[in-house]
C-alpha cells in the first residue's frame, strides 16, 4: 500500500523532526523511525498521524501533538465527504 502526505502534514512531519532534531541530536530521525515501525501507534513521542485510507493508498492528512493541538486537523478535511 502507498502512503501519500498532503503538503500540510510534510509541514507537520518537517517541524517535528526539527524540533527534535534541535533538542537532541538525532531525535528527530528517531522520531521518523517509530512512524515507519508502527504507525498507528507512535509510544515514545506524544503525536498521532491521522491518515484516511483511498482505495491503494493511505494518505497522511496530519501529525500532531495530542496535548496541543489535538483538533487542528479537522479544518484540513471535508467533513461532508470525509475527503480532502
Amino acid at each position: 500500500m502507498d502512503v501519500e502526505f498532503l503538503s500540510a502534514a510534510e509541514m507537520d512531519l518537517a517541524k517535528v523532526v526539527s524540533y527534535y532534531n534541535d533538542r537532541d541530536e538525532g531525535l528527530g530521525y528517531a522520531f521518523v523511525a517509530e512512524i515507519e515501525q508502527t504507525p498507528c501507534r507512535i509510544v515514545r513521542f506524544p503525536y498521532a498521524i491521522v491518515y484516511q485510507p483511498r482505495g491503494d493508498i493511505v494518505l497522511i492528512v496530519a501529525i500532531l501533538h495530542l496535548h496541543r493541538y489535538p483538533d487542528s486537523w479537522k479544518c484540513r478535511v471535508d467533513h461532508g465527504t470525509g475527503m480532502t
